[in-house]
């Protein structure tokens, strides 16, 4: 549908667009999905997605962080950022834990409600040494975004929680939390970018500054609410999800055929990661259904994802 156009737009412009990254659509395509995953528990952990968006660097990338994570302010019920640095490693815990002198429970930033989307601002972080806090911090982080569980110190023991937190990273280089997908930005070069914006047509089409930074609504031809329709459609109208018994039988096939060629690859795990990415992709699209034009769709944007050298911007021609 339109809305889901206006979805990508939006967040590849909290990117920075094209004249900052070459495929910061095929990022907003992925944080999307990103966006409409959500986990059980019941019996073993599926549906996480924790997305890595990397390439974040230069003296624009605090700017960039936060147009990311105000745009999912505006979007997500609940969301919450939480600085990823030596000093705060070490300052504090992030866990939550008992208190017996007030005999209350004390709650860390990692203490979140179901379904709070986490952004994990990893720019800040750079070379040191993590003391005792820090190393059970980083250990707490690990846990979150990889199990989707938290531990409660009681002081006398941990109690471990099911958690349902999708976590953003973003980060200059590849994140050191183990996250499902890792993409990296590619960056345009200044005077490529430098000419795109010049280019009457990027003129014609850049938004004027709002409120929220970048200007949503009159940049992107839809209102918040609409990105916030399409979102609460495909989250609670696209729950009822089936593989078709001809489809799946095409993607035993294909895993068998790609297992052959690259046994270390293409795993059971890697097989799940993409399961989970074809059920958010057919939910994106408001499908309940997993057709093969879908999974080819994953398999081309994970193509890409893996070859970011493919991923080109044509200069601007000039005017005539």
């Amino acid at each position: 549908p339109a809305s889901r156009g206006h979805m990508i737009r939006a967040l590849a412009s909290s990117l920075g667009g094209d004249q900052a990254f070459a495929n910061s659509t095929l990022a907003a395509e992925y944080l999307l999905l990103h966006l409409l995953s959500h986990c059980t528990h019941d019996p073993v952990l599926v549906g996480k997605h924790c997305l890595n968006l990397s390439g974040i660097a230069g003296e624009g990338h605090s700017q960039a962080v936060a147009q990311v994570e105000g745009l999912l302010r505006l979007l997500m019920p609940r969301t919450r950022m939480v600085p990823v640095s030596l000093r705060g490693l070490n300052e504090k815990p992030m866990w939550p834990r008992k208190c017996y002198v007030t005999d209350a429970l004390v709650g860390g930033p990692l203490l979140l409600s179901g379904r709070t989307h986490l952004v994990l601002d990893e720019t800040q972080l750079g070379e040191g040494q993590l003391n005792a806090c820090g190393v059970h911090n980083f250990q707490c982080l690990r846990q979150l975004v990889q199990f989707q569980t938290m531990e409660i110190d009681y002081q006398y023991y941990k109690l471990p929680i099911r958690c349902d937190v999708p976590a953003l990273v973003l980060s200059h280089t590849k994140s050191i939390l183990p996250c499902d997908t890792h993409l990296r930005l590619s960056q345009v070069p200044a005077a490529m970018a430098a000419a795109a914006a010049a280019s009457p047509h990027a003129q014609q089409q850049q938004p004027p500054p709002s409120s929220t930074g970048w200007g949503l609504e009159p940049g992107l031809g839809c209102s918040l609410e609409t990105l916030r329709g399409y979102l609460s459609f495909c989250l609670n109208h696209c729950t009822d999800y089936c593989i078709p018994q001809e489809v799946g039988a095409k993607l035993q096939e294909d895993f068998v055929q790609r297992r052959q060629k690259d046994p270390t690859h293409c795993t059971a795990d890697w097989f799940h990661r993409q399961l989970t990415l074809a059920r958010l992709l057919c939910q994106s699209h408001g499908e309940k259904k997993l057709s093969l034009e879908r999974w080819h769709q994953l398999q081309h944007m994970e193509a890409l994802a893996n070859q970011p050298g493919a991923v080109t911007i044509t200069p601007p021609t000039a005017a005539a």
